[in-house]
């Protein structure tokens, strides 16, 4: 029986880079946490459109 992998991804990359991105603005700046909230929906959803899709 063979397992399927899936391919790989830069998306959880980037959505832990907004993750950290996010908690580090709350301990810092709004602006950081924007950012990072930004970016972590922005991964999510690519990554998500990826799973979808099948790419």
């Amino acid at each position: 029986m063979s397992e399927h992998l899936p391919s790989p991804s830069v998306w959880p990359a980037t959505v832990a880079g907004g993750v950290t991105l996010l908690a580090f603005g709350v301990l810092t700046a709004l602006a950081l946490s924007i950012l990072g909230a930004v970016l972590l929906v922005w991964g999510l959803y690519s990554w998500i459109q990826e799973l979808r899709h099948g790419r």
